[in-house]
């Protein structure tokens, strides 16, 4: 297993070729907002398309019906969306992710994958990762 990125985000592992565990440790509290991509924000490092909010901004939302949302300075922003980090492994979202659309291999070698994303998963139950 190999650990792709590690984040108070996010966390990305690679089980094995074209099979990744992808743990989302936010709450979003947006949907896509596109106008955000066009603010003053600074990258936040070790995580892709993520930001912080460098001042204050207020959008303009249209559903469902019109109205203007303030987001206050220092908001997080991943994917264009405003999101809040979460602490409890309870609350993060998982996704195992495979490229190709198969896991493939004779019994072993499927019994021996299952196991690592297992051991993955309750290390984050325990709190051992966080």
């Amino acid at each position: 297993m190999q650990i792709i990125q590690q984040h108070s985000l996010q966390d990305i592992y690679r089980i094995q070729d074209g099979l990744l565990v992808v743990v989302n440790k936010y709450k979003s509290l947006s949907y896509y907002e596109p106008q955000l991509e066009k603010v003053k924000k600074k990258k936040l490092k070790g995580i892709s398309k993520a930001y912080e909010l460098v001042e204050e901004v207020t959008v303009e939302k249209y559903y469902p019906t019109r109205q203007f949302v303030t987001y206050p300075a220092n908001s997080l922003i991943l994917h264009s969306k405003v999101v809040e980090p979460l602490t409890d492994p309870q609350d993060y979202y998982y996704e195992i992710k495979a490229s190709g659309g198969t896991i493939e291999g004779n019994l072993e070698t499927i019994l021996q994958t299952q196991a690592k994303i297992q051991q993955l998963l309750e290390e984050y139950r325990r709190g051992e990762r966080a």
